[in-house]
């Protein structure tokens, strides 16, 4: 960056040194002293442009250099497991930056003294040119070389642009995509192109001074962009960021920091291509050609009507052209005549807007200059010196030929090394999960992978042994495999199998039994083995079934559900969602199927009034198979009507009478039950009589049979009498005991509940009014 930097100087030293010479010029050119300060200037200016004019004017541009990717194989990146294949993970996409030095123009944005707005605007418009890349051009060229280290030879700027001239190209986005090279090997593959948008950047500087907000960001540039051919884009990276201008800031990682944009480096633009080659062996030249406009001269369509007030750049610093003509005129007295007559000829400055026509003019100064070299002249140097500064203020003048200043051109051009990474010597590799369950009664199913694919080459088995054996000895089953898919993977892909052990495999009494798969994958020479624990559990464990069943029968009940949770004889090794519960009943065989082992209240597994049987079964499906092996077996119960409550917690008695007990038993509750499990007002009828009286009661027998009531609330009242005659004490005592029973009858399906009894006893201990009539304590009959 240092040589930018330099050349940078040299010209604004040369600006200055115009500047000084024009003021020579317009003096009175009699005067002697007048004319010596006059040549010691041309000298001075001689010898800034001579290192104006040397090296190729590629320091104003940096990004990395060369570079080397590796990229997988589509057989490697098939298999899906590269970091397995080769150890580390690959990134094969890459992100450059590209630093273009242009000229700084910060100190110079602010309003001058007494400049109109008109004034204003049109050098603001100069810097904004000045400050940014005009174009830049993104050249992608690949060569099949399979050389290692260094990438073979391209042709330099001089070379390359013959070919062009050769081709009638006069742009590389002209040059056909495929294009040859000469005879280098290097193949045009792309090219990407991002113009400045002069129209869109001179809107903004006209607002930006109309509302006063002129600032770095209205020099910023803006950027329209075309291609043609390949782009080779990371897959992750959208068209608008192949290649870019960034801003202010962006994700500079392994990039030197030299190249980042800050404030304090306002004379760099940044670009970023984010570039993936393909997997194809061989270079990739990046080549970036960069327009800038550090020397800003006549504007290109323009003719001699240009007024001599108009202004060019060098730098920042503006010369007027009325100024240049005078110096150009001075250095017409010592140039070459057949040169000045060539400018002549073509009416004066204004007439290199053809690039060819220009070219010709250049090419005559560099013969006058050659001619100059070797012909022995003492002042040959000086001669040269006017001859050089003399082209370099024609080109200065010729409108759109200041493009064509080195200062104004920058290439570079870096290669990357494209390795294509293939699959290592196939190493086998079998992968399954370290655990298989199953129950007994069905052969154990599980799913594995091998990898990588070679047709003809895998050989895969397995064999199933004892855990006490350690998977040595006589194997007590094989393992039948079959692919997931029938369709065959291309070569270097992994391939998924199913695995089935030849034979159900049998548990332990009422506990899980283990074993051992020994898996092989055979790619000869290589092999590669994993051993994966098999454990084999009862279908049915018997205690577990038979509280289940109990608890299936004693739910099923008109107007109940059915709920439940139940563990399977795997415990928590299966996961819940590989079982399901089947219920039905008579009246509904399509039923209901829930996954997993639990049956809630949101499942309204209900027993309707329409059914006579309920069926319950739970099963483990077999993820692979999907066959279904029952750990609680079918089971059919038959679905009662509930039984009502008798509650005498709350009965109340009277006992009443002289000579005659009259006894009423008060507030006997039925509980009569629901027969609709979604509506709980809806209650079954009842019926309730006296099965039995029993009067231990000294004296006394029951008169007739108890009489019962039902009240339309369901509470029973039971009246009765009894005679006799009391105990000397003029005391009736005993007991009365009364055995009650109640049904319930549902109103749907007319079934009759199991009847609930209840016996209700009556302590006695009444002393009765005997009036005067009585002998010995005892009433008179």
């Amino acid at each position: 960056m240092s040589g930018s930097a330099g050349k940078v100087y040299f010209v604004l030293y040369l600006a200055v040194v115009l500047e000084l010479l024009i003021i020579i010029v317009e003096r009175d050119e009699a005067e002697e002293h007048l004319h010596q300060k006059q040549k010691e200037t041309m000298k001075i200016v001689k010898s800034i442009l001579s290192q104006l004019q040397a090296g190729a004017g590629t320091e104003g541009i940096t990004t990395k250099p060369q570079d080397e990717v590796s990229v997988p194989s589509a057989e490697l990146k098939a298999t899906g497991m590269i970091k397995d294949l080769i150890g580390a993970d690959i990134k094969s996409d890459r992100r450059y930056l590209i630093a273009v030095g242009v000229t700084d123009v910060s100190g110079v944005l602010d309003r001058m003294e007494a400049e109109t707005d008109k004034e204003y605007i049109e050098r603001l418009e100069k810097n904004v040119k000045l400050a940014n890349v005009e174009n830049i051009q993104y050249e992608i060229f690949y060569n099949p070389s399979d050389e290692q280290g260094i990438s073979p030879p391209f042709p330099n700027d001089s070379i390359l642009n013959e070919f062009m001239a050769q081709n009638k190209i006069t742009n590389m986005n002209e040059m056909p995509i495929g294009t040859k090279i000469l005879d280098t090997g290097w193949e045009l593959k792309g090219v990407r192109d991002l113009y400045l948008d002069h129209e869109a950047m001179n809107k903004r500087v006209e607002e930006h001074v109309k509302n006063g907000t002129v600032g770095r960001k209205t020099v910023e540039p803006i950027y329209k962009a075309v291609s043609i051919g390949q782009d080779f884009k990371p897959s992750d990276v959208n068209d608008e960021n192949i290649f870019f201008y960034a801003k202010d800031s962006v994700d500079v990682d392994d990039v030197d920091a030299d190249l980042t944009q800050s404030d304090e480096n306002k004379s760099n633009k940044l670009f970023v291509v984010n570039f993936e080659p393909p997997a194809t062996e061989g270079w990739f030249k990046l080549r970036y050609d960069a327009k800038t406009n550090k020397i800003l001269g006549i504007k290109g369509g323009q003719n001699e009507s240009v007024e001599d007030e108009s202004t060019v750049n060098i730098g920042t610093v503006q010369l007027k052209i009325g100024e240049l003509k005078k110096v150009k005129k001075q250095l017409e007295k010592e140039v070459n005549a057949d040169i000045i007559k060539m400018v002549k000829e073509r009416r004066g400055a204004f007439v290199f807007a053809e690039p060819a026509t220009h070219d010709s003019f250049i090419a005559a100064v560099n013969k006058e200059i050659a001619e100059l070299e070797v012909s022995g002249d003492i002042k040959a140097l000086d001669k040269i010196g006017n001859v050089q500064l003399y082209g370099y203020i024609v080109t200065l003048l010729s409108p759109g030929m200041s493009k064509n200043f080195e200062q104004n051109q920058n290439t570079i051009e870096f290669d990357v090394r494209v390795n294509v990474l293939d699959p290592p010597p196939s190493k086998p590799i079998i992968e399954a999960s370290n655990n298989v369950y199953a129950f007994a009664g069905q052969p154990a199913n599980f799913r594995f992978q091998i990898a990588p694919w070679r047709t003809g080459m895998n050989v895969v088995k397995g064999n199933v042994y004892s855990k006490e054996s350690g998977g040595a000895g006589q194997p007590l089953a094989t393992i039948v495999m079959r692919p997931v898919s029938e369709t065959t993977p291309a070569e270097g892909q992994s391939r998924d199998y199913y695995g089935t052990v030849s034979q159900a495999l049998s548990s332990g009494e009422g506990v899980p039994k283990e074993y051992i798969v020994k898996l092989e994958h055979n790619i000869v020479p290589n092999r590669s083995e994993k051993n994966v624990d098999l454990t084999v559990f009862p279908s049915v464990i018997e205690e577990d079934v038979s509280r289940l069943k109990n608890q299936f029968a004693a739910l099923a009940n008109y107007g109940q559900q059915m709920f439940f949770e139940y563990t399977p004889p795997s415990g928590q090794k299966i996961a819940a969602d590989q079982f399901a519960i089947y219920f039905k009943t008579d009246a509904d065989a399509q039923g209901k199927r829930i996954v997993g082992l639990n049956a809630g209240r949101e499942d309204k597994l209900n027993f309707s009034a329409s059914a006579n049987d309920a069926i319950l079964e739970i099963v483990w499906v077999d993820p692979i198979s999907k066959k279904e092996i029952p750990i609680f077996p079918e089971t059919s119960v038959s679905i009662k009507q509930r039984q009502p409550g008798l509650s005498t917690n709350f009965a109340t008695d009277n006992i009443a009478g002289e000579d005659q007990l009259l006894v009423r038993i008060q507030n006997i509750k039925i509980d009569a039950p629901t027969y609709d499990p979604n509506d709980s007002e809806k209650k079954s009828n009842v019926n309730f009589r006296i099965v039995d009286t029993d009067a231990k009661v000294k004296g006394y027998t029951i008169v007739g049979t108890p009489k019962s009531t039902v009240n339309d609330d369901n509470t029973v009242q039971i009246n009765f009498g009894m005679t006799g005659e009391p105990d000397d004490e003029g005391k009736v005592r005993g007991e009365i005991s009364i055995k009650m029973e109640a049904t319930s009858i549902n109103p749907e399906n007319g079934k009759v509940s199991e009847p609930t009894f209840k016996t209700y006893k009556i302590r006695v201990n009444k002393k009765m009014d005997t009036g005067g009539n009585t002998r010995g304590g005892r009433r008179r009959r």
